[in-house]
């Protein structure tokens, strides 16, 4: 506050001096004009009265005798009409007339005056008074208007005249009264100035005065403690935190007696009220006072530490009184306590095993149940090296370890192998954490011992390898059996924590014990000699080297060898080296468990190898049986083909009755065994797995309404009624296998009309959609001798019929069934049969098969149906025939030229190449199978040379069912052998007619 105002007088003064600066210069001012003025003035009547004396003088030596008043007269004469241009001023010339002044001439306005008389004695006249007296010189009086003046006044001595100027004071202030605005400007910045300048120096002052104002009280009133200032013992001020401490508002606690906020007597047995005024006083005789003090809050008791500071405060001598809130660090030092205690008792009654080491290593201290753990008392233990507490290996980790956990104050976890006083392994869980001891900084070790979990965990981690290994030897069948061995020898490795061993057993070709599987740098055949021995027929278990039993050569520690008997026959033998542990009884009971489980597992494995090998012998002669019957087959088909087609050409000759009779029975009986070798065949590739079935659109609707109007003839030669009924639903094109699907209608319904004496035969047919595809259903109904219940499953069995005797009433082989069977099984659906379901005799065939709906786009060409053509217009053109077989050659020879055409033939493929790429023919004729090379190679590499003549396939036993295949290598379509002699009119009429020249179909 003192600095304020000594700040607040320095303004002030400044204003004064600034106001005072600006009085002086305008009175400084205004003397000096009042002074050139005097001057002036002077001058003026001066000359003007030594210019009347010398007018006087001129006129009185020149006219001789002139009087006073004529003199007069010329003097006034003389100033009569002057311009008063400021520069006379105002003045008087006047005489004294008895106790009067007369005025001769008042040169005022503009206007000469004269006449006036005033008194000779008034103030007004003083200075004409001096003037008439004989003075000169320079006065400031009141004019006869009041107003103040500055007069000049001479004397004339010549006619005892007086010459007064005067000039208004007042004229005089009237320049400073115009400057008056300047000079409060002046004024004005000076006062600014001033501002400015006492802004720049006491900004930083107040400024100061303001931070240190704001920064006491912010500590006054945000200090963690609570303040008071207390006078006689009563509060005068605190602040929030003392209005919080007492949980009171501000007014509640100003002016209240510091006793009012405590207990009636302190925990010393003192009473509140005088505790508190001997702290006081001795407050203000030290100087400071510090004690603990119970005080209240709201109605709950509470501790608190204070500190009393004697100061003086505005003159009064006060106690500065600084509480803290100690209550709860109160009761968090008696909690510490109290763990304290709990911890020691831990330390000392608890069952794990606390150590305090050092950074380097060594051991401060232990609680009992650490020296139980190592079998030491505390002093023994102390005196150990860590290499003698500690597993060698486990030394140089755990130092790092502690070392870690004393330099980062952060915990760790480890496991850790300890030596306990009798040799044995001591297994630990070890948690360690940084811990401040008598001012140094250890590593408190909380080891947990986990020696027997250690050891059931151990147990079930060998139960779960053996199981492992069990399981992984029935995954093991094509595995070589060294192989297995050593794998199982690996497993028993992991099982006993062994580096070395050997497995050796008997069988596969051998009844000696032969070493199978070994990881040993040495002593291999040494061990495979003593195995076999009658003393080791029982476990053998050295945990130290024996030199009397092993080789003085050999350098092993720890051996175990287990062997495996059988009839009283060792079978297996186990040999384990060089465990880090000693070995135990619980690894002999699990290496006998795991030799049995292998041995077991191996003379499985054998058996099923040999089994294995037998099926497959088994299966590889029903193959060949197979291929040999397709092969058989085949070769009997070609002469077949000849024999039919020969059969075929000579009943289109002229003949008699009884030749036609025989030879239509002849022709007949040829495609009965062109059939049965058919069937024989499709049986022979369906078994041999190698029938390929193709996928193609086809109208399935078609495809059975054709078989029912072929098949309907041999119906209705029969009396019998053959009916279909196909349902709406049934899409028009479906991808599939045509030929075989049809095969399978023929099979069925010629099996339905053959064994059906009187009644019907109803095929039907629908289908369902399923996601992508349809699910279509076939069935095949008679009204014919119908199948027992019993013998249902024979009846799709090859070579079979339900009866015997059926064969030898309506004939067959039994295989059409079959085939069947594999047809639709092959295309992924169900076959099967079951008795009709009205009252009447007879069976129901059915299968279902899934087929996709395909685009009529994707219909090949030789699946549609062609015009029929004239081929008579196709006479003249030619055709090469290549064929190797010479009879089939000589017959389609024949049957082309009887069409008047001109025939070329050729018996291999590299002859039709050689001729197609030299001559040009209108059609080829190109059989399939040939020596050096075969149809499709000719045809594709007739195609590479550019030449685009029509070529027809010839086949045994392709039925279009290798369209793809025959397509993709430039085949515009396919005939079937025995070629019917219509199917070859329609192929040249299609192929050779003028109309489709140029363009093939």
């Amino acid at each position: 506050m003192a600095e304020q105002r000594r700040i607040i007088t320095l303004f002030l003064v400044m204003i004064l001096v600034a106001v005072g600066v600006g009085g002086a210069t305008m009175w400084t001012l205004y003397r000096v004009e009042v002074r050139d003025e005097t001057a002036h003035l002077r001058n003026i009547a001066y000359s003007q009265a030594r210019f009347i004396e010398r007018a006087i003088d001129f006129v009185l030596h020149d006219a001789g005798g002139v009087n006073k008043d004529q003199a007069l007269d010329l003097i006034r004469s003389c100033y009569h009409g002057m311009p008063d241009d400021g520069h006379l001023g105002e003045f008087v010339i006047a005489l004294r007339h008895l106790d009067k002044i007369k005025f001769i001439v008042h040169h005022y306005s503009r206007g000469i005056h004269a006449g006036k008389m005033i008194p000779f004695s008034s103030g007004q006249a003083e200075p004409m008074r001096r003037a008439l007296l004989g003075e000169s010189g320079v006065i400031e009086f009141t004019d006869c208007d009041g107003q103040s003046s500055l007069a000049a006044y001479e004397p004339i001595h010549r006619l005892n005249l007086g010459l007064v100027v005067k000039v208004e004071l007042s004229s005089l202030k009237q320049p400073f009264l115009h400057a008056t605005p300047y000079l409060t400007l002046v004024a004005g910045l000076l006062v600014l100035a001033g501002t400015f300048l006492f802004w720049k120096i006491t900004r930083p002052l107040l400024r100061g005065l303001e931070n240190k104002e704001l920064r006491y009280r912010t500590l006054f009133e945000n200090t963690a403690d609570g303040v008071f200032v207390v006078k006689a013992g009563q509060i005068l001020e605190t602040n929030g935190q003392g209005c919080l401490l007492l949980d009171r508002h501000e007014d509640d606690v100003v002016g209240q007696a510091v006793s009012s906020f405590a207990p009636e007597f302190q925990p010393d047995g003192r009473s509140s009220l005088s505790a508190a005024r001997h702290y006081a006083e001795t407050a203000m005789r030290e100087g400071t006072q510090y004690f603990s003090w119970q005080y209240l809050r709201g109605v709950h008791l509470r501790e608190a530490d204070v500190v009393l500071q004697a100061l003086r405060l505005n003159g009064d001598e006060v106690v500065l009184a600084t509480m803290r809130d100690v209550t709860d660090f109160r009761e968090v030092e008696r909690s510490l306590r109290e763990r304290e205690r709990h911890y020691r008792a831990i330390f000392e009654l608890g069952s794990n095993g606390f150590l305090l080491y050092r950074r380097n290593g060594q051991l401060v201290d232990a609680n009992p149940a650490a020296c139980r753990m190592y079998g030491y008392e505390l002093e023994e233990l102390l005196s150990l090296t860590l290499s003698e507490r500690i597993h060698v290996d486990d030394c140089a980790n755990y130092l790092d370890s502690v070392a870690q956990t004393i330099n980062s104050d952060e915990g760790c976890h480890m496991e850790l192998r300890g030596l306990h006083r009798d040799g044995g392994l001591i297994h630990f869980d070890v948690y360690l954490e940084s811990f401040s001891w008598r001012g140094e900084i250890l590593c408190l070790t909380t080891a947990v011992d986990v020696t027997e979990r250690k050891k059931a965990d151990r147990s079930a981690q060998c139960e779960e390898i053996r199981m492992e290994a069990l399981l992984t030897l029935q995954q093991m069948l094509e595995f070589p059996e060294k192989q297995v061995c050593h794998y199982i020898l690996g497993q028993a490795l992991r099982i006993c924590d062994s580096h070395g061993g050997f497995l050796a057993v008997t069988g596969g070709g051998c009844t000696e014990l032969t070493i199978k599987a070994s990881n040993l740098k040495e002593g291999a055949d040494w061990f495979e000699r003593q195995i076999g021995l009658p003393d080791c027929r029982q476990p053998q278990l050295y945990n130290y080297r024996l030199q009397e039993w092993l080789d003085g050569s050999l350098n092993y520690d720890r051996y175990l060898q287990v062997p495996l008997l059988e009839d009283g026959h060792i079978v297996a033998v186990i040999g384990l080296l060089d465990k880090e542990e000693p070995y135990s009884d619980f690894d002999i009971r699990q290496m006998v468990l795991l030799l049995q489980g292998t041995w077991q597992r191996l003379q499985r494995n054998r058996s099923i190898l040999a089994m294995r090998q037998a099926t497959e012998e088994a299966e590889a002669a029903n193959r060949a049986k197979s291929e040999f019957l397709a092969v058989v087959s085949h070769e009997i088909r070609t002469p077949m083909t000849v024999t039919i087609a020969a059969l075929q050409q000579v009943l289109e000759s002229s003949l008699d009755d009884e030749q036609r009779q025989y030879l239509t029975m002849a022709n007949d009986a040829s495609d009965s065994l062109l059939s049965l070798i058919n069937d024989i065949l499709d049986f022979s590739k369906i078994e041999a797995e190698k029938l390929v079935l193709e996928e193609s659109p086809f109208n399935l609707r078609e495809c059975i309404e054709n078989v029912v109007a072929i098949l309907g003839v041999n119906a209705r030669q029969k009396g019998l009624r053959l009916e279909l009924a196909s349902n709406a639903s049934l899409p028009d094109l479906l991808l599939g296998d045509q030929h075989r699907v049809r095969q399978i209608l023929v099979n069925l319904v010629s099996n339905a009309i053959k064994f059906t004496e009187q009644g019907q035969v109803s095929v039907k047919v629908d289908a369902e959609q399923q996601d992508d595809h349809h699910l279509v259903h076939v069935a095949v109904c008679d009204t014919g001798i119908g199948i027992d219940d019993s013998l249902r499953e024979r009846v799709f069995e090859s070579f079979s019929q339900a009866d015997s005797s059926t064969t030898r009433k309506y004939g067959g082989t039994g295989l059409g069934l079959a085939i069947c069977k594999g047809l639709v099984e092959q295309m992924g659906g169900v076959i099967g049969v079951e008795s009709c379901q009205d009252d009447t005799q007879g069976s129901c065939f059915y299968f279902s098969l899934p087929m996709r709906v395909a685009d009529d786009a994707l219909v090949p060409p030789m699946d549609r149906v062609a015009p029929r053509l004239p081929v008579e217009n196709c006479m003249g053109r030619s055709v090469l025939l290549v064929e190797d077989d010479d009879a089939t050659a000589t017959l389609m020879k024949v049957r082309l030229q009887e069409l008047q055409l001109c025939v070329d033939r050729v018996s291999d493929g590299l002859a039709a190449i050689e001729r197609c790429l030299n001559q040009s023919y209108d059609l080829v004729l190109m059989d399939y199978h040939m020596p050096q090379m075969d149809g499709l190679t000719a045809t594709e590499q007739i195609r590479d040379a550019g030449v685009t003549v029509p070529i027809v396939g010839l086949t045994a036993f392709s039925d279009g069912r290798q369209w793809e295949k025959f397509q993709q290598v430039g085949l515009n379509a396919c005939l079937t052998k025995p070629v019917k002699i219509e199917q070859l009119r329609q192929v040249i009429a299609e192929f050779l007619n003028p109309q489709d020249d140029g363009e093939l179909p």
